[in-house]
């Protein structure tokens, strides 16, 4: 589930102009290097998973909230992801993430909001987003 405030601050941030919706936006952003985090959906595809899973240290992925959410808290269709620019929204962003008790992907410790250890996946196996 998208946290309230998470929600409301995505909306902010595509009022600004700072918001990047969809994977061909949020994959130019990333050549360019003008990307401050990016949002992923608890149900996204397994390719958008690998994909945006290596970012690892370049910029923080964050796992949270169904594509249905993602899209509604912008106003737009259902979305698997979404990117902030980098700037003063998107720090106000990560912070509301980091209160709701998200941390990036690939932090130890850190799952998608409502998930649990190991859910879905085999025995042994880690999941490409811890």
């Amino acid at each position: 589930m998208l946290p309230r405030q998470v929600g409301q601050l995505l909306g902010l941030c595509r009022r600004a102009g700072v918001l990047l919706a969809g994977e061909r936006a949020v994959r130019a952003a990333l050549g360019r290097r003008t990307l401050g985090l990016v949002l992923l959906a608890e149900d996204a595809g397994a390719n958008a998973t690998r994909r945006y899973a290596g970012l690892g240290g370049r910029v923080p992925v964050y796992v949270a909230g169904t594509r249905q959410e993602l899209g509604a808290a912008v106003g737009l269709s259902p979305r698997a992801v979404l990117g902030v620019a980098a700037g003063p929204l998107g720090d106000r962003l990560a912070a509301a993430l980091s209160e709701a008790g998200l941390a990036p992907a690939g932090v130890p410790g850190s799952r998608p909001a409502g998930a649990q250890s190991g859910a879905g996946h085999a025995p042994g196996r880690r999941c490409p987003l811890q």
